[in-house]
């Protein structure tokens, strides 16, 4: 019975990850009508910035912050670069790219 809260917590978190996750699947789908799984590796990418910035010395909260700029800049030149090129093609074909 003791573990139990552990466990709790930890399902909680990871399901809120698996939540938000899904949430920025679907609004970038609504906003651009585009499936875009890259999130899931400009996701991977940020996690690593933001431990990488901490372990270098800088403050958490800096770390984190600098993370999720640098992330949003990048999922917003993934947009901007990469997608128009494909042009306006089936949502299901862009999702395999």
């Amino acid at each position: 019975m003791g573990d139990l809260p552990a466990v709790l917590i930890s399902g909680l978190v990871s399901g809120s990850t698996y939540a938000l996750l899904a949430l920025a699947i679907v609004i970038i789908f609504r906003s651009t009508d585009t499936v875009n799984f890259a999130i899931g590796d400009i996701g991977t990418l940020a996690v690593f910035m933001a431990s990488t910035l901490i372990a270098a010395g800088l403050p958490v909260v800096f770390g984190l912050l600098a993370a999720v700029v640098i992330a949003g800049l990048l999922g917003m030149l993934t947009e901007r670069v990469l997608i128009p090129p494909l042009g306006h093609g089936r949502n299901l074909l862009f999702g395999g790219v």
